[in-house]
């Protein structure tokens, strides 16, 4: 059995005992570190998915590993900066695939969220649900005025899909354009709305009815030239995809939120993503199926 060692603060874990007994008397110089971007303060380690995945996902691998933590919250864009320099300030990310950043950045091709951050919902004003009973078609939507933060992926689909976006700076910007009333609706992963709507629950609700769609594959990225850390992950992705543990692991951790989803049950409206590239094809192995 793997000998574990962790911090309980989260900044270290590190495991050498499965990959010590692959690689008898080169553990110590074998050792891959992974160094992510601390979640917000407010995150629950123990339930925050991708850092649950990066230590299934390297234990699955059987290469000896240390998993770390920056000392401070780092927002993506930074991240990613960082990350394309081989600063050494991190060792992976997790983000929306595109064409752009697979030229940049190494990715690893295996989806880790089950292309669940494509189905959208709608965050609206409390009380305003009847307003878009009707909606069926993405002709109908384009009646609307959506938000989305300026520099999102997002934004850039919705509007190649000839959506009308008000494109806002910060976060909390976000929920006060809603608020305010000049656009209709904030559309939020099926993961990430209802955490948002409890919070603001005195002002917003979530829309009953209607999903929007689209390939939104979220990978692994890691420097380059950091081969050993990407196939690494690679493998124990597929073994645990394999096992039926990569499922298992994202409805432990998010059931709750599929469950008051109800993807199935929703009116689904397709859109394209023009930042996968031409030639991107989803492959429907690794996505969560309602």
């Amino acid at each position: 059995m793997a000998a574990l060692t962790t911090r309980r603060s989260g900044l270290l874990w590190a495991c050498a005992g499965a990959g010590a007994a692959l690689w008898p008397g080169r553990a110590r110089a074998q050792v891959l570190r992974a160094r992510i971007p601390r979640p917000p303060r407010d995150v629950d380690l123990e339930r925050f998915y991708p850092l649950r995945l990066l230590r299934a996902v390297l234990a699955a691998s059987g290469r000896p590993h240390q998993i770390e933590l920056t000392a401070q919250p780092i927002i993506q864009a930074r991240a990613l900066r960082e990350l394309e320099s081989d600063s050494g300030v991190i060792d992976l990310v997790w983000s929306m695939a595109s064409q752009a950043r697979e030229q940049r950045l190494r990715a690893v091709p295996v989806p880790i969220y089950g292309g669940l951050y494509g189905w959208r919902l709608l965050l609206i004003r409390k009380g305003e649900a009847a307003r878009f009973a009707g909606l069926r078609t993405l002709d109908d939507l384009r009646r609307l005025r959506f938000v989305q933060g300026s520099d999102w992926p997002d934004r850039q689909v919705l509007e190649a899909n000839g959506l009308q976006v008000d494109a806002v700076p910060s976060f909390e910007g976000l929920f006060a354009r809603l608020a305010q009333g000049s656009v209709d609706a904030f559309p939020r992963s099926a993961l990430e709305i209802w955490s948002e709507a409890r919070q603001q629950a005195a002002r917003f609700e979530v829309e009953p009815l209607l999903a929007l769609r689209y390939p939104a594959p979220m990978l692994f990225f890691v420097a380059p030239g950091n081969a050993a850390l990407a196939q690494a992950l690679e493998a124990g992705l597929l073994r645990l995809h394999a096992r039926g543990e990569l499922t298992a692991l994202l409805t432990a951790l998010h059931g709750d939120e599929l469950r008051r989803a109800r993807l199935a049950q929703r009116r689904v409206i397709e859109l394209h993503n023009p930042l996968l590239g031409a030639d991107y094809r989803e492959d429907k192995r690794f996505l969560y199926r309602p």
